[in-house]
C-alpha cells in the first residue's frame, strides 16, 4: 500500500510540475491581436520645421508575432514646410508596412516598404500603442503618436 501511495504521489508531483512549466511558458508567450485600425494624431517635426499630421495604421494580417498592413497618413490642412517625398510635396500617401511584435509581447516593431521610415513602440493595451517614428535621409522627419484601435 505504501509503495501505491508514493507512487500516486510521484504522479501528482509529476503532473504538477508539467503543467506548471508549461503554464510558465505559455504566460511568457502572450501575443497581442493587433488586426484592426489604429489612428492617431501628431505634430511631425523635420529640418523643414513642424506641422500636423494624421495616421491610420491598419493591420491585416497577423501570423503570431509577424505582422503586414499598410499604413495611409495626410498632412493637416494649412499645414506649411511639409517635407517633400521623393522631391515632390505630397500630403496624403498609403504605403505598406510589415512588422514584428517583440519577444515581450510588448514592443512592437514595424517597418514601411520601399523607402526607410520605422516604427517603434509598445503596447499599452489592447486598444493603445505608443510608436515613434523615424525616417532618415534626404527627407528625413520624427513624430511620436499614441494610436487607438478604431472600431472597439
Amino acid at each position: 500500500m505504501k509503495s501505491r501511495a508514493r507512487v500516486l504521489v510521484s504522479i501528482m508531483v509529476a503532473v504538477f510540475l508539467v503543467s506548471a512549466v508549461a503554464a510558465a511558458e505559455e504566460a511568457g508567450q502572450v501575443i497581442p491581436n493587433l488586426v484592426g485600425k489604429w489612428a492617431a494624431e501628431y505634430k511631425i517635426f523635420s529640418p523643414h520645421g513642424s506641422y500636423g499630421s494624421s495616421n491610420v495604421l491598419t493591420i491585416t494580417e497577423q501570423d503570431g508575432p509577424y505582422l503586414r498592413g499598410n499604413h495611409g497618413w495626410a498632412v493637416k490642412k494649412g499645414a506649411t514646410k511639409v517635407v517633400p517625398q521623393r522631391g515632390k510635396v505630397v500630403t496624403s500617401e498609403k504605403e505598406p508596412i510589415i512588422g514584428v511584435i517583440d519577444f515581450d509581447g510588448k514592443t512592437v516593431r514595424i517597418v514601411e516598404q520601399g523607402d526607410t521610415g520605422r516604427f517603434e513602440g509598445r503596447v499599452v493595451s489592447p486598444n493603445k500603442m505608443e510608436l515613434v517614428h523615424t525616417e532618415g535621409g534626404a527627407e528625413a522627419f520624427v513624430y511620436r503618436a499614441v494610436f487607438t484601435k478604431q472600431g472597439n
